[in-house]
């Protein structure tokens, strides 16, 4: 990093040239040379990326009245946009929302939504270590088909935190009926290792139906491993 004195002609300049970097900090003005950053991607990040892109050209292979019928749905079943909670998605976003949740757990995304209604029983999950394993249970009031669900963990964490979703990570989509589910492979593969009985760990089960596009506010709760 070299320091830079301006003379009559140029006053300041700001943003990157060529390789270079030009910005103001605490040492004055100064030029430096721009990182070239190497971000490796994960599996399960090209995976993600591999089904984005599958979706959103079935937005544009699907015909007009089925993308009509996405915006009338998503107008009767309003979801707050992610960064502006006065503004619900658009049919485009509900479609893109929706199926890349749907395309988790089948190979192709639905074209039109499916008219019905499903009732959201209410859960009472918990998480068990048994004979070195880690297994889910969502515990469902009552089995009502077809619900799935998108489990969200995170790694142990203190008894006195909050939770807060920057800690968890995206394990498997299971459909929401009661039975315990052995996750050791996709927590190890995240964290590394797996957590002790009397842990506390983060927990978020993001359920939508699984031909009936609802999508469902997240359930989120702190566990403590039986």
């Amino acid at each position: 990093m070299a320091r830079i004195i301006y003379g009559s002609l140029a006053t300041e300049i700001n943003g990157s040239v060529g390789g270079q970097t030009f910005q103001r900090n605490a040492y004055g003005f100064t030029i430096k040379n721009k990182p070239n950053m190497a971000r490796l991607q994960s599996l399960k990040q090209n995976e993600q990326h591999r089904r984005f892109d599958y979706v959103v050209k079935g937005w544009q292979q699907i015909t007009s009245a089925q993308r009509a019928s996405w915006s009338a749905w998503a107008l009767s079943h309003p979801i707050p946009a992610r960064h502006n909670s006065m503004a619900i998605l658009s049919g485009y976003s509900y479609f893109l929302k929706y199926n890349l949740l749907h395309t988790m757990f089948v190979s192709t995304f639905l074209a039109e939504p499916n008219p019905g209604v499903l009732a959201l029983p209410a859960i009472n999950p918990y998480l068990v270590m048994f004979g070195g394993n880690l297994s889910v249970n969502p515990q469902p009031a009552v089995d009502v088909a077809p619900i799935f669900f998108n489990l969200y963990l995170s790694p142990p964490m203190s008894q006195s935190r909050s939770f807060s979703n920057s800690f968890t990570r995206a394990m498997i989509v299971l459909p929401l009926v009661s039975g315990n589910v052995n996750i050791s492979s996709y927590y190890q593969s995240v964290f590394g290792s797996l957590p002790a009985s009397g842990n506390s760990i983060f927990a978020e089960f993001q359920l939508f139906g699984g031909s009936i596009p609802y999508i469902f506010a997240s359930q989120k709760f702190i566990l403590t491993i039986l």
